[in-house]
């Protein structure tokens, strides 16, 4: 929940110093643009190193499969940026990022004995897997209500 609360401070702040911007164009060297969001990030925010790997992404795609990574368009990005606001919202802990072979931004958490992913597809449905030692569910999520098993795996 602290997460939650520092990121809605700093969007606040953030919205305070965008109007600065628009009436004075001063510039914040510790702030970075969200572009889906059209606000500026601290870089001390919780969100900024998300926000950050998910623009290393885009750059420079991880070379760690035997086929092509594709790097994200920017529905891709949209997707991700969409998907960590709602489960931020949610009361997540803060993921993980990796990117899949087809350019697509997901997010993981793994504890010693679970395992849970959730891929931010750019239609919307966010297709989730959870695994821990006793069990194995999937579903797609596309914002409300996280289900309660995606919920119990992350540590919610």
């Amino acid at each position: 929940m602290l997460f939650l609360q520092q990121a809605a401070r700093d969007v606040a702040t953030s919205k305070k110093r965008n109007e600065l911007l628009t009436r004075h164009q001063v510039q914040y060297p510790d702030e970075v643009f969200w572009p889906v969001f059209g606000l500026y990030i601290l870089q001390t925010s919780p969100v900024y190193p998300l926000c950050n790997a998910i623009e290393h992404l885009r750059a420079m795609p991880a070379n760690w499969s035997a086929t092509p990574v594709a790097a994200p368009d920017a529905a891709q990005i949209e997707a991700a940026q969409r998907g960590l606001i709602m489960l931020m919202l949610a009361g997540v802990p803060a993921p993980a990022l990796m990117l899949l072979n087809d350019g697509t931004v997901a997010a993981f958490w793994r504890r010693a004995d679970a395992y849970a992913s959730i891929d931010f597809d750019a239609d919307g449905e966010f297709a989730w897997s959870a695994a821990s030692t006793l069990e194995i569910t999937s579903g797609t999520w596309t914002g409300g209500a996280m289900p309660s098993s995606l919920r119990d795996i992350i540590g919610v």
